[in-house]
C-alpha cells in the first residue's frame, strides 16, 4: 500500500497514509495519557488547562481556585472565562464546565448541579412603576435584554409564551444586565448566582418566588480518553463535591 506520493513541492501523504497517521497519533497520545496516569498516580503535577462561561466562572469557580490550588500544590492552573465556545481537543484544553445541553460525543460528561435564573429589579425600579405580580404582566415593564450574536434573546415565560423585552439597555454580558438593573433601568433576567449577593443586601428583588425555573443543566466536561490524568481527575472531583452543596441539582 502507497502511503507516501513524491511530487514537486516534496513528499505527500496519501488518503490512506493520512488515516495511518491520524490512527498512529490517537495511539501516541493514549501512551502519553498511560505514562501520566502511572507517573502521577497518587500526586496530580503538570499544567492544568480549564475553561468556563464568564458568570459562572466569576462567581463559582474562582472563589474555589485558590481552595483546589492549595490542595494540589504541583498543579500549575490556566484558567480561561469565557462565553466562546472552547473546544477541549482542537485547543488542548484539559477540562471545561458547560452550561446547557451539550451534544458532542467526543467529551466526557459529568453533571454537577443546575443554573436558574429568575427575574429581578431594584426598589426603586419596583417603586417608580409597580411590582410585576405575575410573568404574564412583564409586557407592561421596562425589559433589560441579554444579547446572544447580536441578537436579543427572547424571554420564555412559565406559560409557554415567549416574549421580546424591550428596555433601555441591552448587553452581551449578564454583569452589564446587572447593573443596569441595580441602577433601577428595568427588570433583567439574571442566573441566580449572579444575583444573590445583591438581593442579601437589598440592591435587587427577586420577582415571582412562585414561579421557579427548572434550570440549565451544568457539565464538567473532558476529552474522551481510556485513561483520565491524574491532574483532570482532581479539578472533576474536587468541582463536583463543592457542587453538592453550592449549585441546585
Amino acid at each position: 500500500m502507497r502511503l507516501l506520493l513524491r511530487g514537486a513541492q516534496g513528499l505527500t501523504l496519501t488518503a490512506e497514509g493520512e488515516a495511518l497517521y491520524e490512527r498512529a497519533q490517537r495511539t501516541f497520545e493514549e501512551l502519553d495519557e498511560a505514562l501520566v496516569q502511572v507517573t502521577q498516580a497518587t500526586t496530580p503535577r503538570g499544567l492544568l488547562r480549564a475553561s468556563a462561561p464568564l458568570d459562572l466562572g466569576r462567581t463559582w469557580v474562582l472563589p474555589r481556585l485558590s481552595r483546589f490550588a492549595a490542595a494540589y500544590p504541583e498543579l500549575e492552573l490556566e484558567v480561561g472565562l469565557t462565553d466562546r465556545y472552547v473546544d477541549p481537543l482542537s485547543e488542548r484544553v484539559d477540562v471545561v464546565v458547560r452550561v446547557g445541553h451539550v451534544d458532542d460525543g467526543r467529551l466526557v460528561l459529568r453533571r454537577i448541579g443546575r443554573l436558574r435564573r429568575q427575574y429581578y429589579a431594584a426598589p426603586a425600579y419596583l417603586a417608580a412603576r409597580g411590582t410585576p405580580r405575575t410573568p404574564e404582566e412583564l409586557p407592561g415593564h421596562a425589559g433589560l435584554s441579554y444579547v446572544r450574536s447580536g441578537v436579543r434573546v427572547p424571554w420564555e415565560l412559565p406559560s409557554g409564551g415567549r416574549l421580546l423585552p424591550r428596555g433601555p439597555v441591552a448587553a452581551d454580558s449578564n454583569e452589564t444586565l446587572r447593573a443596569a438593573a441595580i441602577d433601577g433601568l428595568g427588570i433583567a433576567f439574571l442566573p441566580d448566582i449572579v444575583a444573590e449577593d445583591d438581593v442579601r443586601c437589598g440592591r435587587l428583588v427577586r420577582l415571582f418566588g412562585a414561579y421557579e425555573e427548572e434550570g440549565l443543566p451544568i457539565h464538567i466536561a473532558f476529552p474522551q480518553g481510556r485513561l483520565m490524568p491524574a491532574r483532570v481527575r482532581a479539578f472533576v472531583d474536587f468541582f463536583s463535591d463543592a457542587a453538592k452543596s453550592t449549585l441546585p441539582g
